[in-house]
């Protein structure tokens, strides 16, 4: 896909992307556990699919929130996580401010105003990054581990269709969860083969 609209009409929404977003997070942590303050094993149990009751596909976003936990977990806490940056507020339900203002006095109330400040702040970040990609790429392993892990920094040329329109300084997405800006662009395959020789 390309935007071809500016930044008044994105080319990737938040609510199009954050899940693949928090899957690709939890899943890396679990490999290489430095790099959130998070256990292994609670990123591994938010990724883990229910043993015995999936829900259907059909179940809806709104639903997650309520009653039976949507399995994978990761996905309701995407949902949660994408309901928090809409309205740019941490625990906006009632249930979860009534929690809040019975530990007014306590540490709890200091959690709550650094998890508001973290979900503004990252999520704000989130949405402007998600509003410079211009174009989005779906890659398939295990090219995209070896992008994801800086191991590969060209994985081909795209010469064809809308891709011979990518410039220095665009911004891709790739699988909905990383962002890749264009360092260098070269006119010919040819010249891609003497780059790749002298390496």
């Amino acid at each position: 896909m390309e935007n071809k609209n500016g930044d008044d009409d994105p080319l990737v929404k938040l609510s199009d992307c954050l899940e693949e977003l928090v899957n690709f997070t939890l899943y890396s942590h679990s490999q290489s556990p430095n790099l959130l303050n998070l256990s292994t094993q609670f990123c591994s149990t938010l990724l883990k699919h229910h043993p015995t009751n999936p829900l259907p596909s059909s179940h809806s976003q709104a639903d997650s929130l309520d009653g039976v936990p949507l399995y994978p977990l990761y996905k309701r806490l995407a949902s949660a996580l994408l309901s928090c940056m809409e309205s740019e507020a941490f625990c906006s339900t009632g249930c979860n401010l009534s929690m809040t203002n019975e530990f007014e006095s306590s540490s709890m109330l200091h959690k709550h105003n650094e998890w508001h400040k973290l979900i503004v702040e990252k999520g704000s970040e989130i949405v402007n990054i998600l509003k410079s990609v211009s174009f989005e790429l779906h890659v398939q392993e295990p090219f995209f581990t070896q992008l994801k892990d800086g191991l590969k920094t060209i994985e081909g040329r795209c010469a064809s269709g809308k891709y011979n329109r990518i410039e220095l300084g665009n911004r891709i997405l790739l699988n909905k969860s990383l962002v890749f800006e264009v360092q260098n662009v070269l006119e010919k395959f040819f010249q891609e083969l003497k780059v790749l020789k002298k390496v």
